[in-house]
């Protein structure tokens, strides 16, 4: 799921492979909330956000993350805060997490590029797809004349995109999808999608992602029946 961006002096979280793969609106300064590792189970969760990259005694700090109501990232990012506090601090967790985001966007993308145009004055951690945050890198350099850390959360989730969409003309016979397969595969075809920020075809996260990206653990997606539970525990909290 959720990995994590951060300028370099303050870690930020983006979330993609599953949310370790690391937002477009005209930025809005929010009120500031923090996030407080006092929480239950703080501890291991502060010991946790440093096992990531990021220093291990984080006080508070602002998150962002998406609507998980609206966003299949934002659901991803809940169920690991809630996942490291199961059991009868889940509910206090979920209620926890909903009071600390403000106006959370509708998707990642938003998230992404509000997050890079306000800088590291407005948020320190976001949880997006690592894709996104990879692809995003160089407009944050751009922006703001530095980039952002990618953190990943260990375990992470991990999605893994079953379909492509072809822009221009196909006939869809079965040659041609064979064609496509073998062409992603091959080196020239799995040089360019590491370009856009997916991993190999063995998994092997992008070059510049470097260690970080292949430590945490993926796990799969939760199923739709725990993710219908969380969200209705988000609803009432």
């Amino acid at each position: 799921m959720p990995a994590g961006a951060a300028p370099p002096d303050r870690p930020h979280a983006a979330g993609g492979r599953g949310l370790a793969r690391a937002g477009r609106t005209p930025v809005r300064r929010r009120r500031r909330r923090g996030l407080p590792l006092a929480a239950p189970g703080a501890g291991s969760a502060a010991g946790a956000l440093g096992r990531s990259g990021g220093p291990g005694d984080w006080g508070r700090f602002v998150l962002q993350a998406t609507d998980p109501l609206r966003s299949n990232s934002g659901q991803l990012a809940l169920a690991l805060w809630a996942r490291a506090h199961s059991g009868a601090a889940e509910g206090e967790a979920v209620s926890l997490w909903k009071r600390s985001l403000y106006q959370p966007p509708r998707s990642t993308d938003i998230l992404l590029r509000e997050f890079i145009a306000a800088g590291p004055n407005d948020g320190d951690l976001a949880f997006v797809y690592e894709s996104n945050a990879l692809i995003r890198e160089p407009e944050a350099t751009r922006q703001q004349g530095q980039t952002y850390r990618i953190l990943y959360p260990d375990p992470t989730y991990e999605t893994v995109l079953a379909a492509g969409v072809l822009s221009g003309e196909a006939r869809g016979r079965r040659q041609d999808a064979e064609r496509l397969i073998a062409l992603l595969l091959a080196s020239e075809g799995q040089e360019l999608l590491q370009r856009s920020g997916f991993r190999s075809a063995a998994g092997r996260p992008p070059a510049a992602v470097g260690a970080a990206g292949e430590a945490a653990e993926l796990l799969p997606p939760p199923s739709r029946p725990q993710l219908d539970a969380l969200l209705r525990l988000y609803r009432s909290s």
